[in-house]
């Protein structure tokens, strides 16, 4: 199985959910089943942080030099590429699931909702809980 992982969102600067993706990353390296093909789709800016990682295809894709930027890849590019490279399963680590995937399994990590609440953009909002929404509709519990 190929499984994929967006990672794009990892700077040379992480915060939480960059910490949380090299460490998610990393600790994958240790433990891959050899029944898997791991592909890791990272800036090239965020490299230093998987120097060690033997595992794991670690697959650079641009430096966005803006989240404009890396957020329009995502959303307009990333589905082509994970077809491209006959990704079965991916997963994002944060909500950015582009728009038009559709066709392959994903799961996200959502790490705070507290944006949410928060006084944003009312498009922005409405991106975010129609987004939400979707994604929630296509958990199947288990």
């Amino acid at each position: 199985m190929n499984i994929g992982i967006d990672a794009l969102t990892i700077d040379e600067k992480p915060t939480g959910i960059g910490w949380y993706g090299i460490n998610f990353i990393n600790s994958i390296d240790k433990v891959l089943n050899q029944s898997l093909n791991v592909t890791v789709y990272i800036q090239e800016k965020s490299k230093n942080f998987f120097k060690g990682v033997n595992n794991v295809n670690i697959k650079i894709i641009g430096n966005f030099k803006s989240n404009k930027q890396r957020i329009y890849y995502q959303q307009i590019k990333m589905s082509s590429v994970l077809k491209r490279d006959k990704i079965d399963f991916v997963h994002y680590i944060d909500y950015l699931v582009p728009v038009l995937h559709n066709e392959i399994p994903y799961i996200i990590t959502i790490h705070d909702l507290s944006f949410y609440e928060k006084n944003f953009l009312i498009l922005v909002r409405r991106y975010l809980k129609e987004l939400l929404q979707k994604v929630l509709l296509k958990v199947q519990p288990r």
